[in-house]
């Protein structure tokens, strides 16, 4: 797993390339925590190049959601495709986490807003 970090006006994008899995998780779980303070407004978490999330993936995205929500940030899943997008369907992410086809159509969005 591959971890990119940017930043686009006051949006943190971080991208994750690879399988965010049980194996992956424990030796960026520091990592993670870190990143959820510099959030200053709103994280977008792009899986557009990941090919595999595990309930260890779930489960951290749901307490990186958990960091920033309680810092009243907000936190975007972009690119979700295969087998990642049919989990958090499966497990109904999208009713609390927004998502997004991708950072075009975030940015889009809040041009129009």
């Amino acid at each position: 797993m591959v971890i990119k970090k940017t930043m686009f006006n006051s949006h943190l994008i971080l991208s994750v390339e690879g399988h965010f899995t049980a194996a992956n998780i424990v030796s960026v779980r520091k990592t993670f925590e870190e990143i959820t303070l510099e959030v200053d407004n709103t994280l977008l978490f792009d899986l557009s190049k990941t090919q595999h999330i595990d309930s260890s993936g779930i489960g951290m995205l749901v307490y990186i959601y958990k960091r920033i929500k309680r810092r009243r940030r907000t936190m975007v899943l972009l690119g979700l495709h295969g087998q990642p997008q049919r989990l958090c369907n499966k497990l109904h992410i999208g009713r609390f986490i927004q998502c997004m086809d991708s950072q075009e159509s975030f940015f889009k969005q809040q041009d129009l807003s």
